[in-house]
């Protein structure tokens, strides 16, 4: 966790609502935690470069990107259908047919 973590600016906070829109319940918390780590990680770095530590999250707010486009690029990732499975083994079984199947006997033409 960073120096800074409970720390939280209404704009941290609403940063992160608007970034995680469209995503329920253990999703979204997921992903506002995540988002909030790197944030907050970025934010404690640009702080010890020098700058004051509201100033540094604002800029870490910005270098993120805008929210809304984080969270379509959110909702990409966490609702995306998985691919399918196939099963292993071997493909269709084909039944074979039984001996003289589909092979009719037609009886000779009396002349």
């Amino acid at each position: 966790m960073t120096a800074h973590a409970g720390v939280h600016s209404a704009a941290l906070t609403r940063y992160l609502r608007l970034a995680t829109l469209g995503l329920l319940g253990e999703q979204r918390q997921a992903a506002q935690d995540e988002l909030e780590e790197h944030l907050l990680t970025r934010a404690d770095h640009l702080h010890a470069f020098g700058l004051p530590y509201d100033q540094a999250l604002s800029q870490a707010l910005r270098d993120m990107g805008s929210p809304l486009l984080v969270s379509a690029g959110m909702l990409r990732v966490h609702t995306m259908p998985k691919p399918c499975q196939r099963p292993r083994g071997p493909g269709p079984q084909r039944h074979a047919a039984a001996p003289g199947a589909g092979h009719h006997r037609v009886p000779p033409r009396a002349a």
